[in-house]
């Protein structure tokens, strides 16, 4: 039985009436004064409060007399029992109060006092089913935890009954487990009955026997008897037998493990164990286990559940040869393991001598640097030191000789790691930090290889115009550093000619012919300011011809059938290739890593250097087609093309681009074009009646409108059209615009602990809202003049306002006219019992407050609902910290200066948590922050920066401490004191 929340209630309290109209009472008791004190059932307090009926058949049944000569009791039947509640054949009716209760203070005692509400209307008859049988009891089927049976029967008070027996008598001697209840909700999908398959009373592989029966309590077996509930068999699963792990491999070698698999033989919920020895032919005694037990989870397709289980930590093992295997168990009722048979035997290695690696050689230059490479097989747990220098005795110089790390037998030397031009000398060593002495942490250094570092790769790009070439330089990632500049030159006749040498990453060589092929090449220099060299790197080719231009092509449906191309003319063009994708494959196989898609394209016409435009006809309607538009010149014996592609669409269908609303009210509805149509129809709605008045029409060149600003809310709807025929529908909805509050402002006021929040009034607004967050996070939108807060939680700011009528002194008004509001407490006292109805602004915290102005919309029937209300943007926010908190400055500052270091001294600040130390050489200014103290103990601070003899160095120092919400504030500073470094 269910029944609504209310608000400030303790708990429930639940009568129960019987169909004569007897009262149903968890107690009851005369009281002195001949009243009759009485305990309903109660239901704490919740969101969605409830009681199952079952609950309720414990309530008694009372005389209620108060006549003295009769006995005050409760009522018993015949066999002197008493009369319960939810009795089987009875019918009953119940009804629900709230109660709450608070304390006061009376005389200076603290009385806990009772407000009952009104009982609520009775529910509707309840009639209680006798004990009665579960019909066509089956067992259906069988999960990993459960057993499940099906039946059919009405269940009352959601109790199914059920006996488990070895034999279809259920007498004491074949009983196995006796009535048990099983909980059904009558809801689609849940199981009727199921019995848990860790029932320790079930043996594996055995026949029981069950019957079951619907009761509101524990069946009497004499009811049982008279009824004859028919039973049903079901066999519990056969005891499991452990897998025999197969296929075991040490897949994956870490620094500090080794991490095997196996074959996929395990079924849901068997479990394993890693085990391993260093003995080469072991007894079952000598295998230890590795860790704990793993498992496959079937719901997750993962064998090694736990990943630990397949995980073997080198430092459990001695050195040399270990082996491995894994088997796997399950266990009985008893928890006794039984095991499979053992995986095969995997052997690994652990080894403490340091590896030997030798012949270092340099076998790649790449775009990134040069890659070395060594022979040897260095363990995981071991690093190997790729040491690099401009000295070939590697001298002990960071700036000369550095160090890297390689892995997989290789290393790379990257370029910006690298001086051009410089010749380098690398070695190699193996570092093996698991070593046992320091002598043997590092293996002898390899061969010394060397090489002259030279500069990285770069490309070009280019932009042509009639007479001009702009090139364009980039260099690989990371190497611009060691890029000084490039040298362009430009081939004449058969040889290049440089034309310039710049630093700047862009060149235009002007003055060209036109129709003239040009042969470029660029590269790439450093020149080393000390040295005086320049280090060139590889030449880039690039060959172009001096004719280009864009075509800016445009592609327009005229019809349903028909395409007009059009596009700028390209100058010294001699014609136009028009082509016209005749269909294309998106392939259907992939070989070599390609796919078998293609397009195929028809040259469907080549018009003169004059043209301009093409119109394709006879095309079929609601179908997307690409062209390709060639301009093309011959220069010499060559052809060359500028060409440019757009796709056109036939189909009759509006699409939305962007709706923009602006700060003024208006906005800005804009569509992809729909030239199949003649134009478009714009609608607006009439609010009073729903139906659609002709607003205007657009040509079917136009792409957008922007409708004005409106007073009411106001939707449009925009179609193509042809004829009688029109398109789908794009909609766009003008709504009253209210300006965004502005001049927001917060102040807090300490005497109180609350926050002021005021604003300018906006035109037009009915009401306001403030919003609070701890966020200052905020992003602006030009359009709309307004800000949006999308990080943090904001909550809304209560409008309370002075009432004293009320108990507390204020009265919530949801619409706040005012263009002002304090986010105050709201705290009172009533009956000696005080209690907060809002809480407020915390202490300590910094609050941002932004507001939004309403107006209320129009309500009016038709199909479509309509928005009530309209809103502004949000303003932009204020923010204020209410706080009292407070720390005194340092007082009675020292600095004294010994040989080397300058002690800074101060009295211990009260309620500091730590001190900040500055520094300067001016007395006035130029003061840095040289020392953190995090103790509000220690008022010493020496200062060993401070070594520059005879310098007057200025201290001055401030306390840290905390306000209310732990946020850490400052004092001011102490006086500044000097000492003169010796």
């Amino acid at each position: 039985m269910r029944w609504n929340a209310l608000d400030n209630v303790n708990r429930y309290e639940i009568l129960v009436k019987d169909s004569a109209g007897r009262e149903y009472v968890s107690s009851a008791s005369l009281k002195d004064d001949g009243t009759v004190d009485k305990t309903y059932y109660s239901v704490g307090r919740g969101n969605f409060p409830s009681v199952s009926l079952s609950e309720l058949k414990d309530e008694d049944l009372y005389t209620y007399t108060t006549d003295p000569k009769v006995s005050f009791d409760r009522v018993r039947d015949e066999n002197g029992d008493p009369i319960k509640a939810m009795a089987p054949g009875e019918s009953y009716t119940f009804q629900v109060r709230a109660v709450r209760t608070y304390t006061v203070d009376i005389d200076g005692k603290k009385v806990t006092k009772t407000v009952e509400g009104d009982w609520s209307a009775p529910s509707a008859a309840f009639t209680v089913d006798a004990l009665q049988p579960i019909t066509d009891l089956q067992y259906v089927k069988a999960d990993d935890n459960y057993y499940y049976f099906t039946y059919s029967a009405k269940v009352d008070l959601d109790s199914v009954w059920y006996q488990i027996a070895t034999g279809t008598e259920f007498t004491t001697a074949t009983m196995v487990s006796d009535w048990s209840s099983f909980y059904y909700d009558g809801s689609a999908g849940s199981a009727k009955l199921k019995i848990s398959k860790n029932n320790s009373n079930l043996e594996a592989g055995k026949t029981y026997y069950v019957r079951a029966v619907s009761s509101a309590d524990r069946p009497e077996e004499e009811e049982v008897a008279k009824l004859k509930p028919a039973a049903v068999s079901f066999t519990t699963d056969a005891e499991k037998a452990p897998k025999n792990v197969t296929g075991l491999e040490m897949y994956k070698e870490s620094e500090n493990s080794f991490e095997f698999r196996f074959d996929a033989v395990l079924e849901d919920g068997d479990s394993y164990e890693l085990q391993y020895t260093d003995k080469a032919q072991p007894s079952e005694e000598d295998w230890v286990t590795a860790s704990s037990s793993g498992y496959y989870d079937e719901d997750e397709d993962e064998y090694y559940e736990d990943d630990d289980a397949l995980t073997l930590r080198k430092s459990l093992l001695k050195e040399g040869a270990t082996y491995v295997r894994v088997v796997a168990y399950v266990k009985d009722k008893s928890g006794n393991k039984k095991y499979g048979t053992p995986s095969n035997v995997v052997a690994v290695n652990v080894s403490k001598a340091t590896s030997a690696i030798s012949n270092l050689k340099l076998v790649e230059k790449t775009p990134d640097g040069y890659v070395f490479s060594y022979d040897g097989t260095v363990r995981k747990e071991e690093d190997v030191e790729f040491w690099y220098s401009e000295s070939p005795e590697f001298v002990n110089d960071y700036k000369v000789t550095d160090c890297i790390s390689g892995e997989n037998n290789k290393a790379t030397l990257y370029f910006e790691s690298l001086t051009p031009g410089k010749t380098y000398y690398v070695r190699a060593r193996v570092k093996n930090d698991k070593a046992a002495t320091l002598a043997q942490k590092y293996s002898a250094y390899t061969n010394t290889a060397s090489f002259n570092a030279g500069m990285p790769n770069i490309s070009v790009t280019n932009v042509i115009t009639a007479k001009t070439v702009t090139l364009k330089m980039s260099a690989e990632s990371g190497s611009e550093s060691w890029l000084t500049g490039y040298q362009i030159q430009r081939k004449n006749g058969k040889k290049y000619k440089t034309i310039a040498k710049t630093t700047d990453s862009v060149y235009k060589n002007t003055k060209l012919k036109a129709d003239t092929t040009y042969t470029y090449r660029v590269r790439p220099y450093y020149y080393d300011s000390e040295t005086g060299k320049t280090t060139y790197g590889a030449w880039a080719y690039n060959k172009v011809t001096t004719w280009g231009g864009a075509l800016k092509l445009k592609a327009t449906p005229k019809s349903t059938t028909s395409v007009k191309l059009s596009w700028t003319k390209i100058k010294g063009a001699k014609g136009y290739e028009i082509y016209r994708c005749e269909g294309s494959s998106i392939g259907d196989t992939v070989a070599a890593g390609m796919t078998n898609n293609f397009a195929k394209y028809k040259l469907i016409k080549t018009t003169s250097a004059k043209a301009s435009s093409y119109t394709d006809k006879k095309l079929q309607s609601g179908m997307d087609y690409y062209y390709l538009v060639r301009a093309y010149k011959t220069v010499g014996n060559s052809k060359y093309y500028i060409d440019e592609g757009v796709y056109a669409n036939l189909s009759f269908e509006m699409t939305t681009v962007n709706r923009i609303s602006y700060a003024n009210g208006k906005m800005k509805l804009s569509w992809q074009p729909v030239y199949a149509g003649k134009g478009y129809l714009v609608e607006k709605r009439n609010e009073e009646t729903g139906a659609w008045e002709t607003y205007k029409t657009l040509k079917a060149s136009t792409s957008s409108i922007t409708f004005p600003a409106a007073d009411t809310e106001t939707t449009y709807r925009v179609r193509a059209y042809r004829g009688q025929e029109y398109s789908n529908e794009i909609r766009a909805t003008v709504n009253p615009v209210l300006a965004t509050p502005g001049n927001v402002k917060a102040v807090a006021n300490k005497a109180d602990g609350s926050i002021t929040v005021t604003w300018n009034p906006v035109a037009g607004a009915d009401y306001y809202r403030v919003y609070r967050t701890t966020s200052s996070w905020n992003r602006y939108n030009k359009d709309s003049n307004s800000y949006s807060y999308s990080y943090g939680s904001s909550a809304t700011v209560p409008n309370y306002v002075a009432d004293s009528t009320t108990v507390s002194g204020y009265k919530f008004v949801s619409e706040l006219k005012e263009t002002t509001i304090t986010d105050r407490e709201i705290k009172y006292t009533y009956n000696g019992a005080t209690s907060t109805e809002y809480k407020g602004p915390k202490a300590g915290v910094k609050y941002y407050y932004y507001v939004i102005a309403y107006k209320n919309g129009k309500s009016y029937e038709y199909k479509d609902s309509a928005d009530e209300t309209y809103t502004s943007g949000a303003s932009k926010s204020a923010s204020a910290i209410v706080s009292t908190a407070k720390i005194a400055k340092p007082t009675s500052p020292k600095a004294k200066a010994t040989k080397g270091k300058i002690t800074v001294s101060w009295k211990k600040v009260t309620g500091a948590t730590g001190y900040q130390v500055y520094r300067s050489t001016k007395k006035g200014s130029g003061y840095k922050l040289v020392g953190t103290i995090t103790k509000g103990s220690k008022v010493k601070y020496v200062d060993k920066s401070s070594k520059k003899a005879g310098t007057k160095y200025y201290y001055k120092v401030r306390a840290v401490g905390n306000n209310e919400a732990g946020v850490p504030i400052y004092s001011s500073y102490s006086t500044p004191k000097y000492a003169k470094a010796k």
